[in-house]
This record gives C-alpha cells, structure tokens and sequence, in this order.
C-alpha cells in the first residue's frame, strides 16, 4: 500500500500548486482574505477560504450559478447549520467561521477550472466589498 500511495506523490504535488494558486490569487485581490489553516500541515488539494460578513451560503450560490460546486464551513462540519467546532478550535470566530467556504481540487481539475473559480470570486469579492468586515 506505501509503494502504491507513494507512486501518486507527484499527483499531490500538482494539486498543491493548484491550491496554492488559488489561494495566491486571492490573496492579489484581497489581501486581507482568511486563508484557514494557512502555514500549517494540511491536504494539499483544499482551501477553506473566508470572506468575513459573507456568509458562506451567498458565496455558495454566487459559485453555483456560475456552475462552479463548492462546500462551506470545514469538511467536519458539512451539512450542519451550527457553526464549525474544527474552525473555532483554529482560532476562528463565529464571524469568520460562518464566511468559510471550501474548494476542493480533483485529480481531473484543469487549470482553466482554476481561473474560472478565480475570476468568479473576484466578481463576487468586488460586488461585497463594502460589506466585508476587518478586524481594523
């Protein structure tokens, strides 16, 4: 099983940087974005991204209108109304945690996928803006 999951490796790695450029991308839009789990050991194929005083639920059908499939709040907690125990143990408050969304890349995920998600949330982040809430 360790030969077979380390013959994939390379698979991981491409995932990550798709990850990564998603995550970089946003961060030239919004400098301020909550990158949850930024820094730390974690899967190399999702981001769970925050924009604070969005709810996620909006984001979630801005991106489903533009036939893009997302999940909010952390992946222990999809599905549930209450708030994330996995984010507020991170640190999040309930503010953050109820904007969190989660993009998960596939082994098939293209890169044009990538920069249609981008461009999406840039259309959605700048339609917000002014509604987004900073610690300042």
């Amino acid at each position: 099983a360790a030969e077979i999951a380390g013959q994939d490796i390379g698979q991981f790695k491409a995932l990550q940087t798709l990850r990564d450029k998603i995550e970089d991308q946003l961060r030239e839009i919004y400098p301020d974005v909550t990158l949850f789990g930024e820094g730390a050991p974690r899967t190399s194929n999702t981001s769970c991204i925050g924009l604070t005083g969005i709810p996620s639920e909006t984001q979630m059908m801005n991106m489903d209108l533009a036939k893009i499939a997302i999940s909010n709040g952390s992946a222990c907690s999809s599905g549930k109304v209450q708030k994330s125990y996995v984010l507020e143990a991170m640190g999040a408050s309930e503010d953050a945690s109820s904007s969190a969304i989660r993009v998960s890349i596939g082994w098939d995920t293209t890169e044009d996928q990538i920069d249609k998600f981008i461009e999406e949330w840039k259309k959605l982040y700048l339609r917000v803006k002014d509604k987004i809430k900073t610690d300042a």
